[in-house]
């Protein structure tokens, strides 16, 4: 979900396996002036799914989720239209060649288009350019996938720094992953293991700074 400037409310999900958009006015009422009833759906061609929602500076909505094992984007006018500026009909699919699912997004300050997920056990990233096409200035082609080890990696969250770093946290196996990104270049990763649930969870997971040393060891969480 998200909340507007003006205070209307936006819900994305799904609806009879697409996309599906409703926002609300304040008062909780439908906004007719979404799309004629405050409501729409967007037909990717496949089993659809919703993972994240962002408003853009100028108003506009991002929607973020996947269809047959690829990333998919959305964008809307303020009024609930496909915007046919972004990739000429409103909407993109990006495959990474493996079984991917996106989970989380963010709009970086220029107006750039993350996405993140996993693509078969990798962590997957995808930027875009504010019209749709990938941004090929994100290492190389617009797409990264990163590789922990051997086991499930996924990334679940992203965060941009005031830096303009990208930073992904997610899950290696049974273990959390961290990744930090500049330019589309993997800077910084961390692996935490998780202690058995019957132990003190004190000194899982180091977060600042990346990596963790003897010297540092007081900054563990």
């Amino acid at each position: 979900m998200a909340i507007q400037a003006d205070g209307k409310i936006l819900v994305a999900g799904v609806g009879m396996r697409n996309f599906a958009v409703a926002r609300y006015n304040s008062n909780g009422t439908l906004d007719t002036s979404f799309d004629g009833d405050g409501k729409l759906t967007t037909d990717f061609g496949g089993s659809d799914y919703v993972s994240g929602m962002a408003i853009q500076a100028d108003g506009k909505i991002v929607v973020a989720g996947g269809s047959n094992s690829d990333f998919a984007v959305a964008r809307y006018n303020s009024n609930g239209t496909l915007d046919t500026s972004f990739d000429g009909d409103g909407k993109l699919t990006t495959d990474f060649r493996g079984y991917d699912l996106a989970n989380t997004m963010a709009i970086q300050a220029d107006g750039k288009i993350l996405v993140a997920g996993g693509s078969d056990s990798d962590f997957a990233v995808a930027r875009y350019n504010s019209n749709g096409t990938l941004d090929t200035s994100f290492d190389g082609d617009g797409k990264l996938r990163i590789n922990f080890s051997d086991g499930y990696d996924f990334a679940n969250s992203m965060a941009i720094q005031t830096d303009g770093r990208i930073v992904l946290a997610g899950t290696n196996s049974r273990d959390f992953a961290l990744a930090r990104l500049n330019n589309g270049i993997e800077t910084d990763s961390q692996v935490a293991g998780m202690n058995p649930p019957d132990q003190d969870m004190a000194g899982v997971l180091g977060i600042d700074p990346n990596p963790l040393t003897a010297s540092n060891s007081s900054s563990i969480l």
